[in-house]
């Protein structure tokens, strides 16, 4: 269940930015930049979030 909570973190962002893009499509370019960058930044936590859950994981034992 943890593994799940950055996928549900990142589509969470998604789709709160998706409701703010058909809200107000006037600042859809900026909706859009932020929406660019949430999901990079979105990838780098899970990759870091898995390499700490590897690392905490190998180290229990």
């Amino acid at each position: 269940m943890k593994k799940l909570f950055p996928f549900v973190l990142l589509f969470t962002w998604m789709g709160a930015l998706y409701l703010l893009k058909s809200y107000f499509p006037k600042t859809f370019l900026l909706i859009n930049a932020l929406s660019f960058w949430v999901f990079i930044l979105g990838i780098i936590y899970i990759i870091i979030y898995y390499l700490y859950l590897r690392y905490r994981f190998n180290h229990r034992k």
